[in-house]
């Protein structure tokens, strides 16, 4: 009989009972010299032959086994650890299997294991870890490719290396190509349980130095994983406010993880948010950000590295894949740092953009705010605008629908409280749109607002789409060919209890109720109860496991509730009110729709409240005229590049939009070329009714010769308020004033040659107006290829109202932009120059003279009397 025998760590007392009497026993033991401990073999009596299998084969150390079963003994094979652990014992077996030789495989303590005590630390830590990794560093012996130490150092758990401490190089590119940093605490244990045993903390970013100073090359275990730091969740075995088979809880529990109170559905619905910055910049944006959001009614934790937490006043975020898992269920997600580390903490946990909760990435700098996952469903598209707004970054919104400026049906769903039924179905409809398909729309309850652009409502027109949406609590019906199905969330379900209850308990009350009203249990939009119950488990896992918000009243809130109850003196005795369910129901702004049913220790009453979708988001949209300045960036104000950055879409003239490109290359733009002007001001209005932030950008100032009045008589003609905030920038006439000199020094008229809106005899008054008043006289758009002579024909107006040939005049083309060209003349060679529409033209008054070569009108300072 041959027995496999895992012989422990090293300390002789850790064998077990059964392994030291097999040993006592023993005819024969085939040791591995180079790993067990020698004192084990003092177990083994006189008549035992002992075997160094060091220097042995496979072959060699089976043969011993066999020589040994001939004579009628017993063998030990003893291994080091446990024989299930980079023992090779299976081929070992093989091979008896073929000779018919019978074993039997005895347990020992693992390395790791020993390893562990010797750190005084656990491998699973609630918050932090559940999952220990036992693996190795790929060397001279290959690893499935599945199984590379960067793809098992993914999941951000704990690891422990055997084999690898010559590899140590490597193996720290392993772990930072994973999910670990240099940062994350890590362990070399050296002969762990040994008497020569030692333990070497350190870093990822210092193990293989660590090893090097201490002249460790072998027979150490690697340790990685935030388990070796110094913060954790209590866990919940043992903790008063859980119950479990064995007692029930002493306390209530007091939780950050209710599902909020807002059941208005959409990206803000759950109102919690987790935030983990990496470094210390990091942390201080963190902390603005979070300042902000819970100024806007987030509830906002923020989390910092083990070496930092203390010194930034932030809890500890432990394992960032583990902490990541934490909060996956029911919270928006933010990280600030570098996007790779976001990424890697995510990947175990993505599943689809329906059920992934809202993550975004933000650089420690602030420049840009990205969605990851869930932009339009889970709100990580509007939450980024809302972070880059607070930083001054920008948004790095790539999802199609809003890079286009297209109606994003998934993310309007949400925000209007509507569930949407068939996943695949709503990317027939945003594929629709960009495509430029008519999109149908139907709803059996009114809504309210314009139809987005693309949308046309069923039965309008002779052509019925062939996608459409439907708003409607009848999945069954299919109003186009396919058919997106939207049903309003608008069913309260209130909930009374007894003290205790199990989940399974709620969850049965609440579906035979839905049952027996025939709704289906996409319309529930949330739980309302007592604050009593607040903390109640059972209640609160049903809260979860639906997303569903839970909405509690005091006892004197549900009492004033209006109607008629079915009330108990038991439970008014015992809660303070005499009913809990149906007062809780119609509390949540619900009309009651079934009576107080009672299973288990449970009562549920349902309420219907009205859902009314809105196209239009009062208030929630701005449109910002932005004047850009001339030309280049250093041109534009800060405040018109904080009004950029904190857009969602930019819309202008293809020209002027272009000049944005290289500073803004992520952003959505809409643009529309010349005499679309009404055209672009329309789409920017609906898409702030639609609930976007704007940025309609012009060239020099938005209100001189820009989009905004324009802005404004289409916003009063609509009949509906949006709105629109001006952005003023340096404009073409102080642009090109500041290449040439100082022409503006005195009182000047601006005019625009155009007369595309301007007749040419209204622009002649004005011409001659302001030569006869001897004014600086600033033209703007004086040529372009459809009237090449007009600035001819100004020169001829000004010099025929008295203006001299000698009139110092300048020009300027391509103002703050490539190419920019300055020049000064006199207005009888102005007369004879070809411009075109981005050139700004200046004509002096009586007064203006060069001066070395600038153009410059004196204001009269020196001719002052006083002076």
């Amino acid at each position: 009989m041959i027995h496999f025998v895992g012989a422990g760590p090293g300390a002789p007392d850790l064998i077990t009972l059964r392994g030291a009497d097999l040993l006592r026993a023993a005819d024969q033991v085939i040791y591995a010299g180079s790993l067990v401990n020698p004192a084990l073999l003092d177990l083994c009596g006189p008549q035992c032959e002992i075997h160094d299998s060091a220097h042995m084969t496979l072959e060699e150390v089976v043969a011993c086994m066999q020589a040994c079963e001939a004579r009628g003994g017993m063998t030990v094979r003893l291994h080091t650890g446990d024989t299930s652990l980079y023992s090779s014992i299976r081929e070992q077996m093989r091979l008896l299997d073929d000779a018919g030789i019978s074993y039997d495989v005895v347990p020992g303590v693992s390395a790791f294991g020993g390893a562990a005590a010797a750190l005084q630390t656990e491998y699973t830590l609630p918050s932090i870890s559940q999952s220990a990794i036992i693996t190795r560093m790929e060397g001279r012996t290959p690893v499935p490719d599945g199984e590379k130490l960067r793809l098992m150092a993914r999941h951000g758990c704990t690891l422990v290396l055997f084999l690898s401490t010559g590899l140590l190089e490597s193996v720290h590119d392993e772990l930072v190509a994973g999910a670990y940093t240099d940062d994350t605490p890590a362990a070399i244990v050296y002969k762990a349980t040994w008497p020569d045993e030692r333990v070497f903390r350190c870093t990822v970013g210092t193990l293989a130095e660590t090893a090097a100073e201490n002249g460790i090359k072998n027979t150490a275990l690697i340790v990685v994983g935030d388990v070796l730091g110094t913060s954790f969740d209590r866990s919940r075995l043992y903790d008063p406010t859980f119950s479990h088979m064995f007692r029930e809880a002493s306390q209530p529990e007091k939780t950050q993880d209710t599902p909020a109170d807002d059941m208005d559905g959409g990206a803000s619905a759950h109102q919690t948010l987790a935030l983990a910055a990496f470094t210390k910049q990091g942390c201080e944006l963190g902390k603005r950000i979070a300042s902000a959001l819970s100024d806007d009614g987030w509830d906002v934790r923020v989390f910092a590295p083990e070496r930092l937490a203390k010194q930034a006043e932030c809890a500890s975020y432990g394992n960032l894949s583990a902490w990541t898992g934490h909060h996956w269920q029911d919270t928006a997600i933010v990280f600030v740092g570098a996007s790779g580390i976001a990424v890697r903490s995510v990947a175990p946990y993505v599943q689809d953009k329906f059920s992934d909760p809202a993550v975004v990435s933000v650089d420690e700098r602030g420049t840009f705010a990205v969605p990851l996952l869930s932009g339009h469903a889970g709100g990580a598209n509007q939450l980024a605008r809302r972070i880059a707004s607070i930083v001054g970054g920008r948004a790095a919104v790539s999802t199609a629908t809003d890079v286009n400026g297209l109606f994003a049906v998934d993310e309007w769903a949400c925000q209007q409280g509507l569930c949407i039924v068939e996943r695949d179905a709503a990317k027939a409809v945003s594929a629709a749109l960009l495509e430029g398909e008519p999109v149908g729309f139907s709803s059996d309850v009114p809504c309210e607002g314009d139809l987005p652009t693309g949308v046309t409502a069923a039965g309008a027109g002779d052509a019925k789409p062939s996608v459409g949406f439907a708003i409607t609590h009848d999945v069954n019906t299919n109003p186009f060919e396919t058919t997106l199905h939207l049903m309003p969330r608008d069913v309260v379900v209130g909930i009374g209890c007894r003290r205790g209850i199990s989940a399974g308990a709620v969850e049965q009350a609440v579906c035979q109720a839905l049952d027996g009203a025939d709704i289906d249990m996409r319309r529930v939009a949330g739980l309302a109860t007592i604050d009593l119950k607040a903390d109640e488990q059972g209640l609160l896992e049903v809260a979860r496991a639906h997303g569903w918000p839970l909405q509690t009243f005091s006892a004197q809130e549900l009492e004033k509730v209006p109607g008629a109850f079915s009330d108990s003196e038991f439970v008014k005795e015992t809660t303070g009110v005499g009913n809990v369910c149906e007062r809780a129901a119609v509390a949540a702004g619900g009309a009651l729709l079934t009576s107080k049913q009672v299973q288990d220790g449970v009562t549920v009453a349902l309420a219907v409240r009205p859902v009314v979708p809105s196209f239009t988001r009062k208030g929630a949209g701005k449109l910002s005229v932005v004047g850009i300045g001339p030309g280049a960036g250093q041109d534009m104000t800060g405040r018109a590049r904080a009004a950029i950055a904190a857009s969602d879409i930019i819309v202008g003239y293809t020209v002027y939009a272009d000049l944005l490109a290289e500073e803004f290359p992520d952003k959505p733009v809409f643009t529309t070329p010349m005499r679309k002007e009404v055209e672009r001001c329309e789409r920017a209005l609906e898409l702030a009714r639609q609930g976007k932030n704007v940025a309609m950008v012009c060239s020099g100032d938005a209100g001189v010769y820009g989009m905004a009045g324009l802005c404004f008589e289409l916003a009063e003609k609509a009949g509906e308020a949006v709105d629109v905030d001006v952005v003023p920038g340096i404009t073409a006439a102080t642009g090109g004033a500041a290449v040439l000199g100082a022409p503006l020094m005195h009182d000047f008229a601006v005019i625009s040659l155009s007369d595309l809106m301007t007749s040419w005899e209204t622009i002649e008054a004005r011409l001659r107006a302001a030569a006869s008043s001897d004014m600086v006289v600033c033209l703007y758009n004086p040529s372009s290829h459809k009237r090449p002579d007009y600035l001819q024909r100004a020169c001829d107006v000004l010099l025929a109202a008295g203006a001299s040939p000698e009139t110092v005049c300048g020009y300027v083309r391509n103002i703050g932009r490539d190419g920019e060209v300055a020049c000064t003349c006199t207005l009888s060679e102005l007369r004879e120059t070809a411009v075109d529409m981005f050139t700004t033209v200046f004509v002096g008054n009586s007064q203006t003279k060069r001066i070395g070569g600038a153009m410059v009108t004196p204001r009269g300072y020196l001719q002052r009397g006083d002076e």
